[in-house]
């Protein structure tokens, strides 16, 4: 997909939209070393590892490894071996045919401080929680009318808000923009007219 093999030192860069088309790892494959401060977002495998699919030592830290998707396992990341550590990250909206989030096949696995939300399954394995972390079954809209907090305002969207239609019952209830309590027409409002990117993106 984007990168295959080797050892990597990548800091602020913007692995996306690549694709493996018969194979492992869309956004990064067979790696190892350190990425930081990366946008790793919109890649797709055929097989595992949406996003990033590894088996030596890999450190990810404060990067944002979202929207990938997997035909196989781990939508966000399968790591297939060696030690790994993610830090200060955000995994959001992942998916896969099975745990849209990562999928710990093998070998070591910290996470720190970092937010998982909107993947299914967040973790799947063997891992050791170095605290600070945040394991969501949603994710919080990014702006008035995001539902599924993805960025977008879209048909997703949509689908969300008619989901949650009525009197909130869960806490929080995202799809309630205009924050009375109850999901309505009101709040499809906000989606229709900000259909689009959230702003600042």
């Amino acid at each position: 997909g984007g990168i295959y093999g080797g050892t990597l030192t990548a800091t602020g860069c913007a692995i996306e939209d690549n694709t493996a088309s018969s194979a492992d790892g869309g956004g990064l494959c067979n790696v190892s070393g350190q990425v930081s401060g990366c946008s790793i977002a919109g890649n797709t495998s055929a097989g595992r590892g949406g996003g990033v699919y590894s088996g030596g030592s890999l450190t990810l830290s404060s990067c944002a490894i979202e929207l990938n998707d997997s035909g196989s396992y781990g939508g966000a990341w399968y790591k297939a071996g060696g030690t790994a550590s993610l830090q200060n990250s955000q995994v959001r909206n992942n998916s896969a045919t099975t745990v849209g989030g990562i999928w710990v096949q093998s070998g070591g696995l910290t996470v720190l401080g970092t937010l998982f939300c909107g993947n299914g399954v967040n973790i799947n394995g063997t891992w050791t929680n170095l605290g600070g972390n945040q394991l969501n079954g949603q994710c919080a809209p990014f702006c008035a009318g995001d539902s599924n907090g993805d960025t977008y305002i879209d048909a997703r969207d949509v689908a969300e808000l008619l989901s949650d239609w009525g009197a909130c019952t869960a806490t929080p209830c995202y799809s309630d923009f205009n924050s009375d309590g109850v999901v309505d027409a009101r709040d499809l409002a906000y989606v229709l007219s900000g259909w689009g990117r959230c702003p600042g993106w």
